[in-house]
């Protein structure tokens, strides 16, 4: 018997709007604490602590986005409470204590960097220098991200619990008293202090364009005009109590904000709440890649991979490809039958006198 293939080509409708599921991908029996992303390889680093406290080990995993799976895994002998990717020269980076590490996640191997004689609250790569910032105790300095070595040293108010850079400049956000400090990264003087009037305790931070934007705890998201501070808006989220993280996608305008276990999705600038997402566990760290448009949720044992559809549209195709091997006899049959229900089709409309413009409106 002789057969064909044939090729089907389907319409798939759009996707309503909002956020939908991509992958999950097991961290095996450890607990992720801090992720950050690398657009350009579409990898997810993580780290993550194993058995309950205190903990028996850590450890760093390697995640491909694409494929949804787990690259490289391996065991690190320090504890971290950050890690942070320079883009522009995939250098990870990491806080543990009072020491910053360089992690090579091609070998599984890391490097110390520089010790301080106080803990790092907050690190921060700067793009495209080379250099990274650490906030300590009641200081910012700023670093070579290679040997080490003392760039400068600035004194702050308090420790510093968000640091962002912003153009050429860095912002960061101290919690006593209520102030952020607008830095110079290439010598760093103070070029301004702001108050917050609000009286909220930053938990969190992001920068879109010339907007600031700030979580303290509660259900409400602040927005801030840079560089001079002065209040925008704000806005009370729908079924949120605690929102502790952010992460933004510059690219298409999305600011995510979590707190326990739920995901809103908040459209920039106008502030409004489009989407929410809920996961089963509380959730330990968001992170954006603005390349693919994926969150990336870390949760109990799970990095969760999520992309929010805007439009109805998303990165999905419009069309679908289906392949059938059939015998040609059946082939011809549905050939005929189609070209047959056609001809009377058209026979019909020509019965009833209708004009061309109507057989487009029957059509």
């Amino acid at each position: 018997m002789k057969t064909v293939l044939l090729v089907m080509y389907l319409l798939i409708p759009p996707l309503d709007a909002g956020i939908i599921f991509v992958s999950n991908v097991q961290i095996g029996m450890s607990w992720p604490i801090a992720i950050a992303p690398d657009p350009s390889a579409n990898m997810v680093y993580v780290f993550s602590v194993s058995g309950e406290y205190p903990p028996n080990g850590f450890f760093m995993t390697v995640v491909d986005t694409e494929r949804g799976t787990i690259v490289r895994n391996f065991t690190i002998p320090f504890s971290v409470s950050q890690i942070r990717l320079d883009t522009s020269s995939s250098r990870l980076y990491a806080s543990s204590g009072d020491s910053l590490y360089y992690i090579e996640v091609r070998s599984g191997t890391y490097q110390p960097i520089r010790k301080e004689t106080e803990n790092i609250y907050q690190i921060l790569p700067i793009k495209g220098t080379g250099y990274v910032a650490e906030g300590l105790g009641n200081r910012l300095i700023l670093v070579d991200g290679i040997n080490g070595s003392l760039v400068w040293s600035v004194t702050l108010p308090s420790y510093p619990t968000v640091l962002l850079q912003y153009k050429e400049k860095i912002v960061a956000v101290c919690p006593v008293p209520r102030e952020i400090e607008i830095i110079d990264i290439s010598n760093g003087s103070i070029l301004s202090t702001v108050k917050i009037k609000e009286s909220i305790f930053v938990q969190d931070a992001v920068i879109y364009g010339h907007e600031i934007y700030m979580l303290s705890g509660t259900n409400k998201v602040y927005s801030f005009m840079l560089p001079s501070l002065q209040s925008d808006s704000v806005i009370q989220l729908d079924g949120f109590k605690n929102l502790t993280l952010l992460s933004v996608d510059d690219r298409r305008g999305l600011l995510y904000a979590a707190g326990d276990n739920r995901l809103a999705v908040i459209s920039l600038p106008s502030l409004n709440q489009v989407s929410t997402f809920e996961t089963n566990y509380t959730i330990s760290s968001i992170e954006t890649n603005s390349n693919t448009g994926e969150v990336y949720v870390a949760n109990y044992h799970m990095l969760t991979l999520l992309r929010y559809v805007q439009n109805g549209s998303g990165n999905y195709p419009a069309y679908a490809v289906a392949a059938f091997v059939v015998p040609t006899s059946i082939l011809v049959f549905v050939i005929l039958m189609i070209r047959g229900w056609k001809g009377k089709r058209n026979s019909r409309l020509i019965r009833h006198n209708l004009t061309p413009r109507a057989i487009q409106r029957h059509c």
